[in-house]
């Protein structure tokens, strides 16, 4: 990750964070990046940056369904 990304992601994206896992643990079969995007207003972009930092912490976990990426909030976490 470039130094801009993780800047943003340590700066004021912990708003947006807590809403990607605050949304995840109210739905334990996953959602997609996708409706996470949507459900959120944000973009897609924006959105994968965040779960990609939530998944390298050990936040979130990310499985491949087809072309999408179902991402469930790991046990523990909730």
């Amino acid at each position: 990750m470039d130094y801009v990304g993780y800047h943003m992601i340590q700066g004021n994206g912990n708003d947006l964070k807590e809403e990607i896992i605050k949304l995840l643990a109210k739905s334990p079969a996953g959602m997609t990046i996708l409706s996470i995007s949507k459900a959120l207003h944000t973009s897609r972009h924006t959105i994968s940056k965040y779960v990609f930092h939530l998944t390298e912490v050990g936040t979130i976990e990310c499985y491949e369904v087809g072309r999408a990426k179902l991402c469930v909030l790991k046990r523990g976490k909730r």
